[in-house]
């Protein structure tokens, strides 16, 4: 924010951090956005044994029937075809996509400005 920056460089002044951004509590899916995709007991295009033993994957969002369900191209940490999973509903659960956990940056303390080199 403009009102948190002093910019005129002067002995003394300081820079102080922007607020962390805090995302909308209500995204709503779209094109291209990537999720997370938690792989089921029953799932055949899947398997832990074939994603390196993890139970979630990271998926992009390829069609979306509503703001719960959509369609999902797999990406697994194994080579070979990406998997499609089709008209999947957001959730925690087991066979279920959700948004990717927020990780905020790293905040850090008021840093002092030096001071400017003047030349004679």
């Amino acid at each position: 924010m403009a009102e948190d920056i002093k910019l005129s460089n002067q002995p003394g002044d300081v820079l102080k951090p922007t607020p962390p951004f805090v995302p909308d509590k209500k995204q709503r899916p779209s094109l291209g956005r990537v999720v997370i995709y938690k792989l089921s007991d029953n799932d055949l295009t899947v398997s832990p044994i074939t994603n390196n033993n993890a139970t979630t994957c990271v998926a992009t969002i390829v069609r979306v029937w509503d703001d719960s369900k959509v369609n999902l191209r797999l990406m697994t940490d194994a080579s070979g075809e990406l998997p499609w999973k089709t008209s999947i509903e957001f959730g925690d659960g087991p066979g279920q996509w959700s948004w990717p956990p927020f990780v905020a940056s790293v905040q850090t303390t008021t840093l002092p400005i030096p001071p400017v080199p003047t030349t004679k």
